[in-house]
This record gives C-alpha cells, sequence and structure tokens, in this order.
C-alpha cells in the first residue's frame, strides 16, 4: 500500500488483525497476485473499504464467519505465504480480475 492507503486504512487493517478481529475488507481496483505469498497492490485509483456497509459486504460477513476456523488456521500456518488455493484458485487472481467485483470472482 502506498500514500493514503498505508497511512489511513493500513494502519485500520493493521490494528484489527493485531487485536485478533478480522475485518471485511472490500477493494476496488488492486491487483492480486499469488507469487511467493499474497501480495496486493494498490493504484492511484483503487479504493479500499473496512467492514462496508452495502449488501455485498453482508454475504462476504457471512462467509468469513462460517470459515473463521479455516481463515484462523492459514494465518498462522502462514498458508498466504503460498498459493491461495485455499480459499479460492489460481484462475481467480491475475491482473485480468482486478477490476471485478468479488462476487464476479468468487461467484
Amino acid at each position: 500500500m502506498w500514500d493514503k492507503f498505508a497511512s489511513i486504512q493500513g494502519i485500520e487493517i493493521e490494528k484489527a488483525l493485531e487485536s485478533g478481529t478480522y475485518p471485511t475488507i472490500l477493494t476496488k481496483r488492486i491487483l492480486a497476485t499469488s507469487f511467493q505469498g499474497l501480495s496486493l497492490t494498490t493504484r492511484h485509483d483503487s479504493s479500499i473499504e473496512l467492514n462496508p456497509t452495502i449488501s455485498l459486504a453482508t454475504s462476504l460477513e457471512e462467509w468469513k464467519c462460517s470459515n473463521a476456523i479455516t481463515i484462523r488456521h492459514a494465518l498462522e500456518k502462514k498458508q498466504f505465504e503460498e498459493p491461495l488455493s485455499v480459499f479460492v484458485s489460481n484462475k481467480h487472481i491475475g491482473p485480468h480480475q482486478h477490476n471485478k467485483s468479488a462476487t464476479q470472482v468468487l461467484g
């Protein structure tokens, strides 16, 4: 993250994770790759919202709650340093996906 994302949303995300809370994060126009771990790259026109209050966020929150043990285990085992096959297949990750919504990607 760079510029305002690092100083605002980045700090909010870091605080939430340090407290053991895993926020729902809705992003737009970011690049996600799994080369040598999870990498999310912001651009000048990216947007990041923590715990958004839109209908899509409700579905994401439900998914997060129903997969809390899997998420916690993946974080403890640092599975984010490997391909993201635990949560999504590689076909859902890459430059061609960065402008799609989570619903379109995770289907």
